[in-house]
């Protein structure tokens, strides 16, 4: 994926750019061709297949980018403020309870803190989602207190987490709040010795900005893969993504992943 800038505009106090993420696709022109009965389905499925990236792409780079030129600024990229002291302009630190040389854990606590942290941005709509790890959101749902002996993990659910109901499954919540699970999010962050820390991030959403013109194209040529019979399919989309208040994001970084 490439991204070309192009003009320049503003949007709620957020800077926009038009960035230009593209990807181009070969797909054999024999399948396209009449009698062979696939007219039109292995168009659509190199078209989807190329949307399905262009999204994964998009949604990477809004949460981990470093930004410049040619890319916007990560939402974990932004500058942080001191640990719990949300400031202007800055996505709010909070540090793991339990810190530790190699990484950090999280505790039952840190989740409504982090969700008191964005209303005293201040936001006063609130949080509205977590972003987080799959294993990591299934770390928490599963941790337990000790009931007997002690690290046996057999007492009472620790986290605030639906345990859904009788034929039906558990709910990706968190206090309320919804929980997206993705692997865009990294285990790869360093801290001490280990590599494979993470983190959680909680938020008012509805404060980042997706700019976006029109919504996605799509060119096909037979000439750039001619001698090989073969056919083109490029996409292009036009869009940049900004926070209008990053303060009203948290998060809790370089944790072990459960």
């Amino acid at each position: 994926m490439t991204m070309r800038p192009r003009e320049n505009g503003s949007l709620s106090g957020v800077r926009i750019d038009d960035r230009r993420p593209g990807d181009t696709r070969i797909s054999p022109t024999s399948v396209q061709k009449p009698g062979c009965g696939t007219v039109g389905v292995a168009e659509m499925l190199v078209r989807n297949g190329i949307m399905a990236r262009a999204a994964l792409t998009e949604d990477l780079a809004f949460l981990e980018s470093e930004g410049g030129s040619l890319k916007p600024l990560g939402i974990t990229r932004y500058p942080r403020s001191q640990n719990d002291a949300p400031a202007m302009d800055m996505v709010t630190l909070h540090v793991g309870g339990v810190s530790g040389s190699n990484g950090d854990t999280f505790q039952p606590e840190h989740a409504l803190k982090m969700q008191a942290l964005v209303e005293e941005a201040p936001d006063v709509q609130g949080a509205n989602a977590y972003i987080m790890r799959p294993l990591m959101f299934a770390g928490i749902a599963n941790a337990r207190a000790d009931a007997v002996s002690a690290n046996d993990k057999k007492g009472p659910f620790l986290f605030m987490i639906s345990r859904g109901q009788m034929g039906s499954s558990i709910a990706k919540d968190l206090n309320g709040l919804p929980v997206v699970t993705t692997t865009q999010v990294n285990n790869t962050s360093r801290k001490g010795s280990a590599t494979n820390l993470t983190y959680v991030l909680c938020g008012n959403f509805r404060r980042a900005t997706i700019a976006r013109v029109g919504v996605i194209e799509l060119a096909l040529s037979e000439h750039f893969a001619f001698a090989n019979d073969q056919v083109a399919i490029r996409v292009v989309t036009r869009l940049d993504f900004g926070l209008a208040r990053p303060q009203s994001f948290v998060i809790c970084p370089t944790l072990i992943q459960a």
